[in-house]
C-alpha cells in the first residue's frame, strides 16, 4: 500500500519542479511570452474568424485574448509583418510582430485615444515608439481596427 502513496508524492514533487519559476524581469517575461503568443496566433485559421477565444496563458498567469473574437489576420511576407485583429471588450485591436530583417510598421492612431499611448506590449506596459520593429516582440495596437487591417492587405498607408 505504501507504493501508491510514494508514487503520488513523487509525481506531485516532479510536477512542482517542472513548473517554471515566474519571470524575475520584464526581459525574462517577454522572452517567454512573445514566442507563446506568436505560436498561439499562428494556430488561428480562417475557420476561427468570428469565434470567441479561450485565450493563451502567459508567464504572469494572465490569459491573453480570453473572450475576444477573432476578426482576421494578414501576413505581409515581403515585409515580414504579421497582423492579427480581434474585438475585445467592444473595441478592435491588433496584435503585431515583425520577423527579423522585416520592415517596421507604423502604428496607427487610435481614434478613441488622445494621449498618444495607443500601443502596449504583452505585459501591459505602454509601447511608446511610433512603429513596431523587428526586435520589439508582439505589440498590441489599439488603433489596429479591422478597417486598418484590410488597408494593410491592399497596401494602404493608414
Amino acid at each position: 500500500m505504501k507504493t501508491p502513496i510514494v508514487l503520488a508524492l513523487f509525481l506531485s514533487i516532479t510536477a512542482a519542479l517542472a513548473r517554471e519559476a515566474p519571470p524575475q524581469t520584464l526581459g525574462e517575461q517577454m522572452a517567454r511570452d512573445n514566442p507563446t503568443m506568436i505560436a498561439y496566433l499562428q494556430k488561428l485559421t480562417d475557420a476561427d474568424i468570428g469565434r470567441k477565444l479561450k485565450g493563451v496563458r502567459l508567464s504572469d498567469d494572465t490569459v491573453e485574448l480570453k473572450g475576444s473574437t477573432y476578426l482576421g489576420s494578414f501576413t505581409n511576407t515581403a515585409k515580414k509583418q504579421h497582423i492579427y485583429t480581434f474585438r475585445s471588450d467592444g473595441a478592435e485591436v491588433s496584435y503585431v510582430w515583425i520577423d527579423k530583417g522585416g520592415t517596421a510598421l507604423v502604428i496607427p492612431a487610435d481614434p478613441k485615444d488622445k494621449s498618444g499611448e495607443n500601443a502596449a506590449i504583452l505585459s501591459g506596459d505602454i509601447y511608446t515608439f511610433p512603429e513596431v520593429g523587428a526586435a520589439d516582440g508582439v505589440v498590441i495596437l489599439y488603433g489596429g481596427t479591422l478597417k486598418w487591417l484590410n488597408m494593410q492587405k491592399v497596401g494602404g498607408k493608414k
